[in-house]
C-alpha cells in the first residue's frame, strides 16, 4: 500500500514568510518534515503530489525522502485561497489504484 500527500504552494506565497495557518512559517515546515519522516517509518511507499515550487521546497530544500514526487499541480489555479482543499480533491482524481 502506498500513502499519498498533497502540497500546493500558490506562486504568490513564500513558505519562509507565510505561515499557511500555522503559528509561524517554521512550524509549517517542521510539520511537513515530521509528517513525512513519521509516515516513512510506518508505510513502505510515500508519494507526494505537488506543484513545482512545492517540490523544490520539499525535495531540494528540505530533502524529504519521498519515494515518488508527482509534479501534477502546475496548471492548477486557485481563484480564492479559501479553496485550499481543491488541490487535494485534484490529487484524488489522479489515483487509478484500488486498495
Amino acid at each position: 500500500m502506498k500513502l499519498i500527500q498533497t502540497l500546493y504552494l500558490q506562486p504568490s506565497k513564500n513558505p519562509f514568510k507565510d505561515s499557511f495557518g500555522w503559528t509561524s512559517p517554521m512550524y509549517h515546515l517542521m510539520g511537513w518534515t515530521l509528517s513525512c519522516l513519521q509516515l516513512k517509518k510506518i508505510y513502505p511507499k510515500v508519494e507526494i503530489y505537488t506543484n513545482s515550487s512545492a517540490a523544490k521546497l520539499l525535495i531540494d530544500t528540505l530533502e524529504l525522502p519521498y519515494d515518488k514526487v508527482n509534479v501534477t499541480h502546475d496548471n492548477l489555479y486557485l481563484a480564492n485561497e479559501n479553496l485550499w482543499a481543491l488541490p487535494k480533491i485534484f490529487t484524488y482524481s489522479l489515483q487509478d489504484e484500488t486498495v
